[in-house]
């Protein structure tokens, strides 16, 4: 879990302005600097009904037939349009449903050249499949959920050509098991999930024996009466700081991620969003995308000369970093927030920055 000593006045200081508690949560747009002759190639389009895009930091272009997807694309359907990608890697489809937008390697593995890489042990065909072995759930992962009917996602593993899926009830056990060739499918089971219970999510993919494994539960009724509203009272505001503080409240990660998806593609310049973003990533497990997320934080404070978000962003990657055991890594970050606190004049912060310092 993170630490909480820096946040009480950090959190406040920059928050302030709305209300103090409330913070925004946002789905990454997991994006790279290079460039696009750089393109580290995963796959093409194969068939797409309706508007769907690529994104790659501030470039936002249609996909067509034949589109060509890399690594560093972000894909995004609309509410009315679907696409199917086939992924160079092991050559299987996965389809993209209506109006959701994912990194391009949550669905398919990332190939690399050999000589593009000091692997020894590079594959003769000229490629090696960078993945794990382990079909990661990228959602529902810890987390609560409105939707009795989710959709289920997780990423692709190399040489798998199905998926098991299996939901388990706490206290009946196995209510629904299904197989795929897709990463992601829309809970379509017999058995309702029920509000109030919890379950176990798992995926296993047939080219391995590890399965992933994540657990979610579902929103009573009655507090899903008072999330209801609580969102409809939150629309008369022109913020959606009181939506996110609702879903925050009441843990609902994954709906406060769809939310904030369609906001910061919106809004791919909000260092808040990004830093934000950060923080849900962490609280659901996903250190990796959570470490981009401030890393882009700090990169668009740093454009925008906001000496007191580029520190904060900092901070936040400097104690990520030390969870993850990169402690030379951390004082670093520590060291850098302490001397833009400096900059800035807020001395108060920079004094409870340097106690991370030791």
């Amino acid at each position: 879990m993170k630490t909480t000593l820096f946040w009480a006045s950090a959190i406040g200081f920059t928050l302030s302005a709305h209300l103090g508690w409330l913070t925004y949560w946002v789905l990454f747009s997991r994006t790279s600097a290079r460039a696009v002759e750089n393109c580290i190639e995963i796959g093409t389009i194969e068939t797409i009904q309706g508007e769907a895009f690529k994104v790659n930091q501030d470039r936002k272009e249609p996909l067509n037939a034949d589109s060509i997807i890399c690594a560093e694309n972000r894909l995004e359907s609309t509410p009315t349009s679907s696409l199917i990608l086939r992924c160079l890697a092991d050559n299987q489809t996965r389809q993209l449903l209506p109006g959701i937008a994912l990194n391009s390697t949550e669905l398919c593995p990332v190939v690399l050249r050999c000589e593009d890489t000091a692997d020894p042990h590079c594959g003769r065909g000229g490629s090696q499949i960078i993945a794990q072995s382990i079909p990661e759930i990228i959602t529902p992962r810890n987390t609560r959920l409105l939707n009795p009917k989710p959709t289920l996602a997780w990423k692709s593993v190399p040489n798998a050509s199905t998926y098991t899926i299996t939901i388990e009830e706490d206290i009946e056990g196995e209510i629904w098991k299904t197989e795929t060739q897709e990463t992601q499918l829309i809970y379509d089971g017999d058995i309702a999930l029920t509000p109030g219970l919890s379950y176990t999510l798992t995926v296993k993919a047939d080219s391995g024996s590890e399965v992933a494994e994540e657990r979610f539960n579902i929103l009573s009724e009655e507090e899903v009466s008072i999330v209801e509203v609580a969102i409809d009272d939150s629309e008369n505001f022109n913020t959606l700081l009181p939506q996110l503080a609702v879903y925050k409240q009441y843990l609902l990660r994954a709906e406060a991620i769809q939310l904030l998806e369609k906001t910061v593609n919106r809004d791919a310049q909000s260092s808040t969003l990004y830093r934000e973003l950060g923080d849900l990533y962490w609280d659901v497990g996903r250190i990796d995308v959570a470490e981009e997320a401030y890393v882009q934080s700090i990169n668009i404070a740093f454009e925008q000369n906001d000496l007191h978000a580029q520190a904060l962003g900092k901070v936040r990657l400097g104690e990520l970093y030390q969870i993850d055991d990169k402690e030379n890594e951390a004082k670093q970050q520590f060291q850098n927030a302490k001397e833009l606190y400096e900059e800035a004049g807020a001395l108060d912060l920079s004094r409870k920055v340097e106690t991370l310092l030791n």
